[in-house]
């Protein structure tokens, strides 16, 4: 089952932007998540069109299986 993270944040407005990152970490949880992104949005180190990050909006992990067909 391949399983990635995806975080939602917050541009300006109702902008945001989605990041995906493979492979997440078995034991991540949300306050790290969370912790990772308050240091990314102070130092405006992500932005759109030279619009930063304002908020991280939701984290999730999506979790996709295949299943072959007989």
């Amino acid at each position: 089952m391949q399983e990635t993270l995806h975080t939602v944040l917050a541009l300006d407005g109702e902008n945001k932007i989605t990041l995906t990152l493979p492979d997440p970490k078995a034991d991540i949880t949300l306050a790290s998540v969370q912790t990772v992104f308050a240091d990314v949005i102070a130092k405006e180190l992500i932005s759109v069109n030279g619009t930063p990050v304002t908020r991280l909006n939701e984290a999730y992990i999506k979790r996709v299986e295949e299943v072959p067909l007989t």
